[in-house]
């Protein structure tokens, strides 16, 4: 029978090492993605936060049926869950798309296929949203961005927010 000291080592490491979710890149969709009510352009970027940790981005652009993107968007910023990552937040696409609104998703640092060993659960991958909203503002030249975010997602997402924590940044 296992020590409690082994258990609890268990329960500890489930939290900062969670087992990634794995997914491949054509779960992603298509470079070009076509809804009842919508077109979306598919780019994927590769980031680094400001530990120098790689993570995956991938942006979707509401286009027209000649794939032209209009030039100011919204876009909504998913932050996915502990054991999540960027496929997670799929379900956003349609409706938002029809909408003409932009979506972002992305693997958190020691998430999907990013580098980076430990989940800090929200505080460190809030660097990870820093990284994409400047992306967002400098490249894609963003008009407005929102942040949705799901438990450790959320965490991150207020903490990003957060005036003292934007201070030690």
């Amino acid at each position: 029978m296992e020590s409690i000291k082994s258990l609890y080592k268990k329960l500890w490491m489930s939290l900062i090492r969670p087992r990634r979710t794995p997914y491949t890149e054509s779960d992603l969709g298509g470079a070009v993605l076509i809804f009842e009510h919508g077109y979306a352009l598919r780019m994927d970027f590769q980031l680094a936060n400001a530990l120098g940790e790689q993570f995956y981005v991938s942006v979707y652009f509401p286009c027209d049926a000649s794939e032209q993107v209009s030039k100011q968007l919204d876009f909504v910023v998913y932050c996915h869950t502990h054991n999540g990552c960027r496929v997670e937040g799929l379900g956003l696409l349609e409706a938002l798309v029809s909408k003409g609104i932009g979506l972002v998703l992305f693997d958190f640092r020691a998430s999907g296929f990013s580098t980076g060993e430990y989940v800090t659960l929200g505080w460190l991958e809030a660097l990870d949203i820093n990284a994409v909203c400047t992306l967002l503002k400098r490249e894609v030249r963003a008009a407005s961005v929102a942040l949705w975010g799901r438990s450790m997602g959320a965490c991150a997402a207020i903490f990003f927010l957060s005036p003292a924590y934007r201070k030690q940044m």
